[in-house]
């Protein structure tokens, strides 16, 4: 587990927009589903 988070935090450290974009692309649908309610 703290090995899987080291690599983590290695990847976010070196592609930071990818994690932004990774978390647009998780929120969209859900703001979407609560907009269209």
């Amino acid at each position: 587990m703290s090995a899987c988070r080291r690599r983590t935090r290695n990847f976010v450290r070196r592609h930071p927009s990818l994690l932004v974009r990774a978390a647009l692309v998780l929120l969209l649908p859900v703001h979407a589903a609560l907009l269209f309610r």
